[in-house]
């Protein structure tokens, strides 16, 4: 089920990730920042799809689009809306839901749970559109150290990052799949059968005995022999942060191997000094990570509305000089 991913917005303007999911059951969607005009290319559908909506931080450029996803999801019946972001979040999205005036939705469904993601906690709150997002309902603080969101399907982990304020990047993992080595059922000389599926159900007892024909097998020998894994893909998102030697080496640490970054150039590497100064990235920094990171590829995202269309090839040359695998989205159309 690989992961679907999509950069939302323009260059030198606002940009965002949208992350579809497809495990064969289900989808599910993620959107990571919400800046102005960025959810113009998704159907309305899909915008009302979105499980979880996660904020690097509260700048107004990657917050500026919330009225248009607030208005097409405030009082949605069959789940509830996710909102996950550094300190402030709360109180952002809570001053964000009261600049409506609210006289119409009593009695009306919609919930919102707003997740702020502390230094070893998440402090979460819980609006009710029926309430007018009046009261807040705290919720029970849960502890984390790595991961902030686990399902059947994916994960989502997070890393606190400096902006000047906390801005948060974001990892999307697929878990390991498991497949039967159907070479190995032949060498074994061991005939196929409904216990089969006890092999990829890792709550079943390792020591289980599993008879199949005139033999004895443990369950924890079968899955040794006959399971081959293949990790799953990873989605990094990573914006709005200054790059120094420290914050380096826990990224290189925390970034999944192989995986797909998206990553803001805000700057190029003759303006690093303005990256400093400002807490941003520039192009050159931002491919030295991904080959360290040992990535798959590098998207460059976010970049300053100081350069023009002009200067995109250069950005892009001199990042690639570094990390060949470098692009823009696709839906930029400019040419790589």
């Amino acid at each position: 089920m690989p992961l679907e991913y999509q950069i939302l917005g323009k260059p030198f303007a606002d940009n965002a990730l949208f992350v579809r999911i497809q495990s064969g059951q289900a989808v599910h969607r993620l959107l990571f920042d919400c800046g102005e005009s960025v959810l113009y290319p998704l159907a309305n559908a899909e915008i009302q799809s979105i499980d979880h909506l996660f904020f690097s931080h509260c700048h107004m450029d990657h917050i500026a689009g919330f009225d248009t996803f607030c208005r097409m999801n405030y009082n949605r019946e069959d789940k509830p809306v996710c909102i996950w972001g550094p300190q402030d979040i709360q109180r952002v999205i809570y001053h964000r839901l009261q600049g409506f005036t609210w006289n119409l939705v009593g009695g009306q469904p919609g919930a919102w749970k707003v997740n702020q993601i502390g230094a070893n906690a998440i402090e979460s709150t819980l609006y009710l559109a029926t309430d007018a997002f009046i009261t807040p309902n705290p919720q029970p603080a849960q502890p984390w150290k790595n991961m902030i969101l686990s399902h059947n399907d994916f994960s989502v982990q997070a890393i606190l990052l400096n902006h000047g304020i906390e801005s948060a990047g974001y990892a999307v993992l697929e878990p390991t799949r498991w497949n039967i080595d159907t070479t190995a059922l032949q060498e074994h000389q061991i005939a196929p059968g409904p216990w089969l599926k006890m092999l990829k159900d890792f709550s079943q007892d390792p020591g289980t005995s599993i008879a199949i024909g005139t033999t004895t097998y443990s369950l924890g020998w079968l899955r040794e022999k006959l399971l081959k894994s293949t990790p799953g893909e990873s989605l990094v998102y990573l914006t709005d942060f200054i790059l120094d030697d420290e914050t380096q080496k826990k990224l290189i640490t925390w970034i999944p191997q192989n995986s797909v970054i998206i990553c803001e150039s805000q700057y190029s590497n003759k303006d690093l000094e303005l990256a400093q100064k400002n807490f941003h990235l520039t192009n050159t920094q931002a491919a030295h990570l991904a080959l360290q990171s040992n990535a798959q590829k590098l998207f460059l995202i976010h970049i300053s509305q100081r350069y023009g269309i002009l200067d995109m090839e250069n950005i892009l040359k001199e990042a690639r000089s570094i990390f060949p695998s470098t692009f823009y989205s696709p839906e930029w159309r400019i040419a790589q």
